[in-house]
């Protein structure tokens, strides 16, 4: 009992301790996430953050059978097929099945409120009614989605294997969208019932140029991802330099000075000496908050601080920001468009700081620099085009360029119009906050 309480003693003087250390940093200017009273103020327009894969724990060495080759491996149900055709403003999940797969249907871009004809078209052009109402009808809710009419249809023996059409055609505006599939027997049958991600509501869009990296500061080889986001939103905090196989605790500093310790177990150390610490923010308020790390060997020390807000939240009906320094084209699209983005204004060759932001609030500022070509522009070579997928939230995204040396800035924008599958309309649910491929998109842009 008595050593638990001087360990408990220890770390609380050693969490004080640390929380000093942080204030006395010299990092970043305007450490203003120390006051919670004093919240940064914004600048004009908002900037991305890195996408960095955090280590791993260690894999223990295991012999691993090498599988016989297989002539024609089967496809499994739900897998995408890269031989289907775009469709247009329409989802389907799964992609391919065979008989006794229940595929699910939902399209978009209509007029509110208007009645659309559903129907299916097989391989050999026969057509075949979705639903059991007249002429195969639904109707489109306010937002000229028919998502809420949970369409689906469960293939039997008779549907023949080939590419099958989903068709939606809006009765008063002539809109039409549709979907290819695949019907397969030889794909493997899996479970298909995808978990619910909740729509982001609509933000202020004037709001996601304002940048607020700069504000938050720093210590030794310590980042963030992302840098700023809502609550619930889980961090990732890596910092590299520490001793290999030491212990290493971590805790962060709130914006009223309260301290909450990290659990040891997520905190994972590489053969390297880098940790990822995983920052679990539910319950956490506004405002500016300092992630710690403290080896217990190496006594190496490093703080990065992250901003909780809602400020960035831009699902659909957010005002969509004009573009600054650049164009997108286009600006708004459905699943399966590909936006393409090219910015100017730079100084030849100059390096870039990037960043970006997400319909689910999510701002992630990259630890790589972009670099402008030899005429100041970006995206032109390399080209930057961002690929949208049924994976992708509904809503504004923003990539963000300054020049390191100019602070020449360039914000460019699109909008993805269509709500794809697995998405839940209920406006009480919590925005869910996945790692997007958009940042996956545009790291690989960065690394090119």
């Amino acid at each position: 009992m008595k050593h638990d309480a001087l360990n408990y003693r220890y770390w609380i003087v050693l969490g004080v301790v640390a929380a000093a250390v942080l204030v006395l940093l010299p990092a970043r200017p305007a450490p203003a996430w120390l006051h919670p009273d004093r919240l940064p103020v914004p600048m004009q327009e908002a900037t991305p953050t890195a996408t960095f894969t955090p280590p791993t724990r260690m894999p223990t060495s295991t012999s691993v059978p090498t599988p016989l080759p297989s002539p024609t491996p089967p496809l499994p149900a739900g897998a995408a097929d890269p031989s289907l055709p775009p469709g247009n403003n329409a989802y389907v999940v799964p992609q391919i099945g065979p008989p006794g797969t229940e595929f699910r249907f939902e399209a978009a871009g209509f007029a509110p409120r208007e009645t659309v004809a559903v129907w299916l078209e097989g391989p050999d052009g026969k057509t075949l009614d979705v639903v059991d109402t007249p002429g195969s009808q639904v109707l489109a809710d306010r937002n000229g989605s028919i998502a809420r009419e949970r369409l689906r249809v469960v293939t039997t023996p008779d549907f023949a294997d080939g590419i099958w059409t989903f068709n939606a055609l809006g009765l008063t505006s002539q809109q039409q969208s549709f979907v290819y599939f695949r019907v397969s027997r030889d794909a493997v049958q899996v479970d298909t019932q995808a978990t619910p991600r909740a729509i982001p509501p609509a933000g202020n869009g004037s709001r996601l140029g304002a940048m607020l990296h700069d504000t938050l500061p720093t210590q030794g080889d310590a980042f963030i991802l992302p840098i700023v986001a809502p609550a619930g939103t889980t961090f990732t905090f890596t910092v590299e330099g520490f001793t290999p196989g030491e212990d290493v605790g971590s805790w962060v500093v709130h914006p009223d000075g309260t301290i909450t310790n990290v659990d040891p177990l997520l905190i994972v150390m590489d053969r390297a000496g880098r940790i990822a610490v995983t920052i679990r923010t539910d319950g956490f308020g506004n405002g500016a908050h300092a992630a710690n790390a403290k080896g217990l060997l190496s006594e190496t020390t490093a703080a990065a601080a992250f901003f909780i807000t809602n400020d960035y939240l831009a699902g659909p009906g957010t005002p969509r920001p004009p573009q600054s320094n650049g164009v997108v084209t286009p600006e708004e699209g459905g699943v399966g468009t590909i936006f393409l983005m090219r910015g100017e204004g730079f100084l030849p060759n100059e390096q870039l700081e990037l960043w970006t932001t997400e319909p689910d609030g999510v701002y992630t500022l990259f630890r790589e620099y972009a670099r402008a070509d030899e005429q100041g522009r970006i995206g032109v070579d390399p080209a930057l085009n961002i690929q949208t997928t049924a994976e992708y939230l509904p809503g504004v995204y923003g990539v963000h360029f300054r020049g390191v040396t100019s602070n020449a800035r360039a914000d460019l924008y699109c909008t993805l119009t269509f709500v794809g599958g697995g998405y839940s309309s209920d406006a009480h649910a919590v925005p869910s906050v996945r790692g997007g491929q958009f940042r996956t998109q545009v790291a690989g842009w960065l690394s090119r």
